[in-house]
């Protein structure tokens, strides 16, 4: 087996996880100087390394991937969790699926942020930069996800709704709304980042008395007072966060003198009607995305904790204009039904409320109600009023990502979705960003958005896999195959049977996970590895998908019983399918279990995982009829003639261990019996059956019940036709076990021949047909010679450690007709008390009695039979 086979870190760009040290002793191991390559069981990434002629085995990790915290773990979790959870029929919203999986990643962006801005982190350069170089090209990964979901998913699934998907994808102003909130989201800065001026700075000019008039420090200009209000107010006008620029605006002391009760001249009324049309005017105003920046995520309806503003969206503060009408650019807002129908989005209503409101603009401006405040306050129309009606002649926009947003919002709302790549383009042309491949032939950024605008799926694959995706990273690789999967149920990316990307992608995930998570959660990382691939690994599907799932797991050591049920449960949907490479692999996972129980004396947790193999094994025989048995059944019936064989020895030269062999004999039945599921099916085995037998023999003689004794040793060695082995006549007991119990028998009818000398009174715990088992035993014996030679001129103690000494072939053959003649006596003389007794019930005159009350004949008939078999 090549180590490079087996290390993804060592293929293609390698993981930042993996030391040097660990790369060259990898290519130093191929030289030959290791002749055996074996793997950890208790790490699916460890490799055992053997030198020639050492007894000491060094290691090493082939592959430690590059970590993974507490953030991407969860965000892992939820992700597998959302396809479990919304995967269930053949068709399936994919856009929704696709919100999940956003959802997770910005929460897991949102927490890990947080925390690495905790002071005990930031003390961490080396480390922390390292996160937050991890951190970036997540959120890169975050922005092309959800580029992709506006661009190249289908809005609905399923072919009732085909048709009406390609009609709204044609409609004017569809993806507006989406590309508005895309470009706020990721590629702007935060609306309070004004040209560099700290926070601090900026709540300071908005607590000031008159903040048009504030000085900003971080302002090197002689004539900057007032420069960060209106710089503030722009970029948010800009951006279309028309309720913010309001809040600002709002703190004008203009405005504040005018909201001020005890004003009543008449400049401040006629200056209150003018704030009072345009606080209608930012609040009313219709645009794509909304008046503010509280939904650019587009995860409202997906998000639990969402809490959505309902503020003032019930007032109608402009005449044809409702302040809710900004919705109708929506194309997907409503998930309460299973698909992704776009029930919200009107074109043409839109346009008709987007015209009304900008005439109304067009209208105020020129009106005389806002002549005064706009002669009084100039940069409230070049930072206001000019931006809203969409003059950009002369305006310099800091970023393309602005200028495009400026531009859907304010010129070209209703532009087709064909046509936004082109405007894009030009508007990244203009701020010297051409979208062209680099020198170096890889896709700048502004490259592969523009792939996606124009509905290149493949691109937004490769920018995955270039974001982390490839890096071994536990997170971007899952990433990446999910999003691919997702591509590839939409018929956005062919299928090619030679190779099938969507595969390769899934197989390195989960290797990824499985290297990543190795050294910290073995246990999480199995699970996330085999929720990943189960849904791919069908019978009838890939092989290659089937055989990595079966691999990881047969290489797992689950750690505790949780976790190897966890995957059992994963993997039951499949085994009842009838795939016998992970049948193998689940009844890896409860060998291992019933090992750990086994080397920790623990026979009750070890006879347990046996029963969950056998289970797994019977789900399959259900479907597919296969009639052979499992490594877990054998090793039942191996571990059960094994407990009885030690039981029977132990009592047989009555050791001292023969407590602790009693009580393993009994938790080893208990369990069996004790399991619900189980108990049923394996209850018939012939060595379990066996085993409480012998375990009844021990309780009984241990009680002296000698009666309840014999029962169990006669059960044990008479005959029986086993249905399992196809009719076939045998006995419970193996022939090699003949010889203990034909010598606890001699010592009870010994004991019993001794008491009936001294008494004068006759007992047999055995019965006649017991007597006839034991000498059809003995008859067996005599001619497989298992006795040796006799020595019945030894010392005759009735204790067990000289009965198998004194117990010769002709000692056991007396003491089997003296028992026998004793089982006549009392089966004769019960019966003869039943006679009498029902005599005495039917008043009816005695009968001719034989021996004991029974008819001559037939016992004479029965005497010769049972003596002939030992004569």
């Amino acid at each position: 087996l090549s180590v490079s086979t087996m290390a993804p870190s060592f293929l293609g760009t390698g993981t930042s996880g993996s030391s040097q040290k660990d790369t060259t002793m990898s290519m130093g191991n191929r030289s030959g100087d290791f002749v055996a390559v074996a793997w950890d069981p208790s790490s699916p990434s460890t490799l055992f390394l053997p030198p020639k002629g050492a007894s000491t085995f060094p290691t090493f990790l082939a592959d430690d991937g590059v970590g993974c915290n507490a953030e991407e773990t969860t965000a892992l979790l939820r992700l597998l969790d959302a396809r479990q959870e919304i995967v269930r029929e053949s068709t399936y919203p994919i856009r929704k699926l696709s919100k999940r999986y956003r959802l997770a990643l910005r929460d897991c962006l949102s927490e890990w942020e947080d925390r690495l801005q905790q002071p005990e982190i930031n003390a961490k350069k080396s480390s922390c930069e390292q996160e937050e170089t991890s951190l970036e090209q997540l959120k890169l990964t975050y922005a092309v996800t959800q580029l992709v979901e506006v661009y190249v998913l289908p809005v609905s699934t399923g072919s009732l709704y085909t048709m009406r998907e390609e009609d709204v994808r044609q409609q004017p102003g569809a993806a507006t709304a989406d590309t508005v909130r895309y470009l706020r989201l990721h590629h702007m800065t935060g609306p309070y980042a004004v040209d560099g001026a700290p926070e601090d700075e900026i709540t300071a000019m908005l607590n000031a008395p008159q903040p048009e008039y504030f000085r900003a420090p971080s302002y090197s200009d002689d004539d900057a007072d007032g420069f960060l209000f209106w710089d503030l107010v722009k970029r948010l006008v800009l951006r279309g966060c028309l309720e913010e620029a309001w809040a600002v605006l709002g703190r004008h002391s203009a405005v504040r003198n005018c909201a001020d009760p005890s004003s009543s001249e008449d400049d401040f009324l006629d200056d209150s009607a003018a704030f009072a049309m345009l606080r209608a005017l930012l609040l009313s105003a219709p645009l794509p995305g909304g008046r503010n920046d509280n939904e650019d995520s587009c995860l409202a309806f997906e998000d639990e904790d969402f809490e959505k503003d309902e503020h003032d969206l019930d007032e109608v503060l402009l005449e044809g204009v409702a302040p809710s009408t900004y919705q109708l650019w929506d194309i997907a807002t409503s998930h309460d039904s299973k698909d992704d129908y776009p029930a919200v989005f009107q074109p043409s209503a839109a346009s008709a409320v987007y015209k009304t409101w900008q005439r109304a603009v067009s209208e105020a401006v020129r009106g005389p109600m806002l002549a005064g405040v706009l002669r009084r306050i100039p940069l409230l129309k070049s930072c206001v009023f000019t931006i809203l009606l969409g003059h950009f002649q002369d305006f310099v926009f800091d970023s393309w990502p602005e200028a495009l947003c400026a531009e859907l919002l304010y010129v070209r709302p209703l532009i087709r979705m064909g046509d936004v790549s082109v405007r894009a383009a030009r508007t990244m042309s203009d701020f010297g960003h051409p979208p062209q491949p680099s020198s170096e032939g890889d896709s700048t950024f502004e490259e592969i958005v523009l792939n996606v605008m124009r509905g290149n799926a493949g691109s937004a694959v490769m920018a995955l896999h270039k974001f982390g995706g490839g890096s071994g990273a536990a997170l971007p690789a899952t990433m990446v195959a999910l999003l691919c999967n997702l591509l590839n149920d939409a018929d956005l990316i062919p299928s090619d049977k030679k190779l099938d990307i969507r595969v390769e992608l899934l197989i390195f995930a989960s290797q990824s996970i499985l290297s990543s998570l190795s050294s910290t959660h073995a246990d999480v990382g199995a699970q996330l590895a085999t929720q990943l691939l189960i849904p791919h690994a069908t019978p009838r599907g890939n092989a290659r998908i089937t055989a990595t799932l079966a691999e990881h797991l047969e290489h797992h050591y689950p750690c505790s019983d949780v976790e190897a049920f966890t995957l059992l449960q994963l993997c039951e949907d499949l085994v009842r399918k009838g795939s016998r490479v992970v049948l193998d692999a689940c009844l890896s996972l409860c060998m291992a279990r019933h090992e750990h129980y086994a080397s920790d004396d623990t026979p009750g947790g070890a006879i347990f995982w046996l029963l969950r193999g056998i289970e797994c094994w019977s789900k399959m025989l259900v479907n597919t009829g296969v009639g052979t048995i499992s490594s877990c059944d054998r090793k039942l019936r191996i571990m059960c003639a094994s407990a009885a064989q030690q039981l029977l020895r132990s009592m047989v030269e009555q050791s001292s261990k023969v407590t602790q062999h009693v009580e393993v004999a009994h938790e080893i039945v208990k369990s069996i019996k004790e399991d619900e599921t189980m108990a049923g099916k394996c209850g018939h085995i012939t060595e379990v059956r066996l085993l409480n037998h012998v375990v009844s023999i021990a309780m009984s003689l241990a009680g002296e019940n000698a009666i309840e004794a014999s029962r169990n040793i006669v059960c044990c060695l008479e005959d029986f036709m086993d249905e399992e082995d196809n009719g076939v006549v045998k006995t419970l007991a193996s022939r090699g076990l003949y010889k203990d119990l034909m010598i606890l028998a001699y010592s009870i009818l010994d004991s019993e021949q001794v008491d009936s000398e001294q008494d004068d009174d006759y007992k047999c715990a055995f019965s006649v047909f017991g007597i006839h088992t034991l000498m059809a035993r003995l008859s067996e014996m005599e001619l497989d010679g298992t006795f040796g030679a006799d020595t019945s001129n030894g010392s005759k103690e009735r204790t067990m450690n000289t009965a198998e000494l004194t117990c010769t072939e002709s000692l056991l053959r007396l003491a089997l007709c003296k028992g026998l003649m004793r089982s006549f006596v009392c089966e004769n003389e019960s019966k003869t008390n039943a006679l009498l007794e029902q005599k005495e019930a039917l008043h009816h005159r005695p009968q001719t009695m034989g021996i004991g009350g029974g008819s001559g004949k037939i016992e004479q008939e029965t005497m010769e039979l049972m003596l002939g078999l030992s004569m």
